[in-house]
């Protein structure tokens, strides 16, 4: 008789074996769920990693280092912070 655990795991392991066609995966709750995970998430990335960068370059992390250790996304905005380019 197995175990509660050792059900879960054989049948992890077998559904883990298991390869889908993408019209059987895209018919899966997990893919829906990662799917929208993910499209939920990226927006949110998105529009906080240029903060994030400013941020660092305003506590004297400078130059590349901030979008090296912030992720370095694509199109953010490169340069001094905002305040520092006001003229005034």
């Amino acid at each position: 008789m197995k175990t509660r655990r050792g059900k879960a795991a054989a049948a992890a392991a077998q559904g883990a074996a298991q390869n889908y066609t993408v019209g059987q995966m895209l018919k899966t709750k997990q893919y829906w769920l990662l799917f929208f995970v993910v499209a939920l998430a990226t927006p949110a990335v998105l529009l906080f990693s240029p903060i994030i960068v400013e941020l660092a370059q305003q506590r004297g992390l400078r130059g590349g280092g901030a979008q090296l250790h912030c992720g370095g996304q694509r199109g953010q905005r490169r340069g001094p912070p905002a305040d520092a380019m006001a003229v005034g």
